[in-house]
């Protein structure tokens, strides 16, 4: 498991109710994603990273087991080893997120954690916003919405933004823009969409 992806829950006064961390299925009921796991995991100096989910990785930087630097690197070399085969990841964010993990207090639930943003309504301040589409290719925010500035307050460290179908009007991940997500038990076939990236990089 390279990063995670959640989904925050409101009250109607904007209050967060829950957070929902999408877990991979278990990896001991498949000897395919069994072997994927053994060969991610022997990515990076932290060879027990993909064992952890989200509460876990932020439990281990509240003990002081782990830094947020740490994590982040990690994060990064993992993105960077498996995205070309992936495309799931079409923006970086690396300097931003070094610098969020760089902190010296950081504070949240999931402080520390390497997160990416879904490139389709969660704009983040400077950072390019295309929403899958060459109409929008050179849109940049100049704002956090509200789900960044929440995803922010929560600790989590923002390492890039990911591939999405045009607009997310299709179950399939293949934009003109970025070309096709593909999915790692079999690069011939799609991961899906609307967070195929998300699927992609958990599994």
């Amino acid at each position: 498991m390279v990063v995670f992806f959640y989904e925050v829950q409101y009250f109607e006064n904007w209050e967060p109710a829950n957070i929902t961390v999408y877990a991979s299925v278990d990896p001991h009921h498949d000897d395919r994603i069994q072997h994927f796991i053994e060969k991610e995991s022997a990515i990076g100096g932290f060879k027990e990273y993909s064992q952890y989910d989200a509460i876990g990785l932020a439990g281990l930087v509240q003990k002081g087991e782990i830094t947020a630097g740490e994590l982040c690197e990690e994060a990064i070399e993992r993105i960077e080893q498996l995205n070309p085969k992936l495309n799931a990841v079409v923006t970086s964010m690396y300097d931003i997120g070094r610098k969020a993990a760089s902190h010296p207090v950081m504070e949240g639930p999931f402080a520390g954690v390497p997160f990416l943003l879904k490139n389709l309504m969660y704009a983040f301040a400077g950072v390019p916003m295309s929403s899958g589409s060459k109409a929008y290719k050179h849109f940049v925010p100049d704002y956090d919405s509200e789900m960044v500035k929440r995803y922010k307050q929560a600790g989590l460290v923002i390492l890039g933004k990911t591939n999405t179908p045009e607009f997310g009007l299709m179950g399939v991940t293949e934009p003109e823009l970025f070309g096709p997500c593909r999915n790692p038990w079999n690069t011939d076939h799609t991961p899906g969409g609307s967070l195929p990236a998300i699927a992609a990089f958990s599994a």
